[in-house]
């Protein structure tokens, strides 16, 4: 039997600190990562970019382990009035490179 760990972890600044002993190799194998589509990208892309994608901590500590950490963004709330699109979500979060 496969066992599986769900951490529920806000994006509230003053715990963003610990976030990343959450996200190193042994400690979790991948991250579904939610966006609220109606409001600005702006704020989830840029922890998304700063606390995952681009942290020392985390990146050195998967490239080491030689392992990638599988990401999953989902966009909440797609279905309310003034909610942006896919494509939208897409061209404000892409243009990064994944960790590997």
């Amino acid at each position: 039997m496969t066992s599986i760990r769900i951490i529920d972890y806000p994006g509230h600044q003053s715990l963003l600190s610990q976030l990343t002993t959450l996200l190193l190799p042994g400690a979790t194998s991948r991250v579904v990562f939610t966006l609220d589509a109606t409001q600005p990208v702006t704020e989830g892309a840029a922890l998304l970019y700063r606390y995952i994608l681009t942290h020392p901590q985390v990146r050195q500590s998967w490239s080491k382990a030689g392992e990638t950490l599988l990401i999953l963004v989902v966009c909440t709330k797609s279905d309310a009035v003034g909610a942006k699109n896919y494509k939208r979500m897409k061209n404000t979060t892409s243009g990064t490179s994944w960790i590997n």
